[in-house]
């Protein structure tokens, strides 16, 4: 099964930036099967993205996953189209993305990183839980001289 608390540890710094730009590049895709370019909302799709970046990949490449699609949102959503020509109104909505998706990144990294230290903490204490055990087992072994108990 897979576990997606600890997914990001299990893939190499590589495939993690490859998955996020993949989860980039499918909210790029969605975004534009969903609207038209001029109907404006530049960042819809690219919301879920970053929470599942950060959530699924870790920081950096959920950071990635925000730049690429703030550069996009910029480029390709706003007048005049597919040109990063300075206007008032993007640079305001695509700044307000990134401080927001900062924020989000920060939420997500640092819950995922909570819970992860949760889980190792119940891990550690189960492992010496199972230790202590064992060494009750071994004095009790030792005490016995018996061979029907071994």
């Amino acid at each position: 099964m897979l576990n997606f608390n600890k997914f990001y540890t299990d893939l190499t710094a590589p495939r993690r930036y490859a998955l996020a730009f993949l989860i980039f590049v499918v909210a790029l895709f969605v975004r534009a099967v969903m609207l038209p370019v001029q109907s404006g909302m530049a960042f819809i799709t690219f919301y879920p993205a970053i929470v599942i970046a950060f959530y699924l990949c870790g920081l950096w490449p959920g950071s990635l996953t925000v730049l690429l699609s703030a550069a996009a949102g910029y480029y390709i959503y706003f007048k005049p189209y597919f040109t990063f020509t300075y206007t008032p109104e993007a640079a305001h909505t695509t700044l307000a993305f990134l401080i927001s998706a900062a924020i989000i990144g920060y939420i997500v990294t640092r819950t995922h990183h909570d819970s992860n230290l949760a889980l190792l903490h119940q891990q550690q204490l189960a492992d010496s839980r199972l230790a202590e055990s064992e060494n009750f087992l071994q004095l009790a072994m030792d005490a016995a001289h018996l061979g029907a108990w071994r």
